[in-house]
């Protein structure tokens, strides 16, 4: 459907709409821009037309027959001819095509917050997150092995009563990762990050945290050495992506370190569900009655678990595998010349 514009109305007429309707606006579906149809005498006359769509393209004028028109959305400066003619100019009203229409008053355009903005707030939470994260794993980390080497081995007992509760608030803080993966402010998978969760989720509050016997087991102090080794990896590497900075041998290191420790990680922890069994047995934690003479044993529940573990872990392991084929295959890294 092509552009009709119709002639030029008379001089008087004109100045009557233009004062009372001002600028026009041209609208579509996803901006508005200012057509100002107000020109000269020689101009108006002329006798051309470029079409809204292509500026004076054949389609355009074949469709229109008139004053001359901008592209869209172009405004029209005429005011020097204006003023050498002494013409107020002439207003021609257009019919345009559709999807496209001409109002008196611009729309109101909904405020959006810019992309910029809202991508730099994103980074600084993350680089914030990433940030108390890496501080809490590293406090503990290093509380760990400066007690082991002024305490020796009596330091692995006491573990869990020195550095517990800072292990806590930062494996519950790491839930916030699953909010970032499903709000999309954090590129990756959901669910093997879940199940890496729920692991040490489960196994610090449920097994270690509820059993006091537990708690002074040489496999604790392992356990957090494996887990807090991956995660100030892994922090580092992704607060410092977030502001742009990316060292090749961090990169190989935190898409690395992982293989040997991950599969370690998960072997501690079933050892330490293994450990548990005998004292929730005993004491009969989290073991409760049901209506319909039905009752949950949850030692039997905790070998179900130890064996769901093993699958979690195949299931985990590919993906992170996966991943890590993915980054370094993109990432330049330099070869060196035999």
């Amino acid at each position: 459907m092509g552009i009709i514009i119709p002639r030029c109305l008379s001089r008087e007429r004109s100045e009557k709409n233009r004062s009372s309707q001002g600028p026009l606006w041209l609208l579509s579906q996803s901006n508005f821009q200012t057509v100002q149809t107000r020109g000269s005498r020689d101009a108006m006359g002329s006798g051309t037309c470029a079409g809204l769509l292509g500026g004076g393209s054949p389609a355009g004028e074949a469709a229109c027959a008139g004053p001359v028109l901008p592209p869209a959305g172009a405004p029209v400066h005429q005011r020097r001819d204006r003023e050498r003619n002494g013409a107020s100019g002439l207003l021609c009203p257009v019919r345009p095509l559709e999807g496209y229409y001409l109002t008196a008053t611009p729309p109101r355009r909904a405020s959006r917050l810019p992309a910029a903005c809202h991508r730099y707030r994103k980074n600084t939470y993350l680089f914030i997150y990433y940030l108390i994260q890496f501080c809490g794993h590293s406090w503990i980390f290093t509380n760990m092995t400066v007690r082991f080497f002024s305490f020796g081995e009596d330091s692995m007992v006491d573990t869990f009563y020195a550095i517990g509760l800072v292990m806590r608030l930062c494996q519950s803080i790491s839930l916030l990762e699953l909010l970032h993966i499903y709000v999309g402010i954090e590129p990756n998978h959901l669910f093997p990050r879940f199940l890496q969760l729920t692991e040490r989720i489960i196994i610090l509050f449920v097994v270690i945290t509820s059993q006091e016997e537990v708690q002074e087991k040489y496999v604790v102090c392992v356990l957090f050495i494996f887990w807090n080794l991956l995660d100030m990896v892994r922090y580092t590497y992704s607060m410092l992506s977030v502001i742009g900075i990316s060292y090749a041998v961090l990169t190989w290191l935190s898409q690395t370190l992982w293989m040997p420790i991950y599969p370690l990680c998960v072997l501690a922890e079933a050892f330490a569900i293994y450990q548990s069994l005998p004292y929730f047995e005993s004491f009969g934690t989290y073991s409760t009655k049901l209506p319909f003479d039905l009752s949950i044993y949850f030692p039997y529940v905790l070998k179900i678990y130890l064996m769901m573990l093993f699958i979690g872990m195949y299931y985990t392991y590919s993906h992170l595998y996966s991943e890590r084929r993915d980054i370094l295959g993109v990432f330049p890294f330099k070869k060196k010349k035999m």
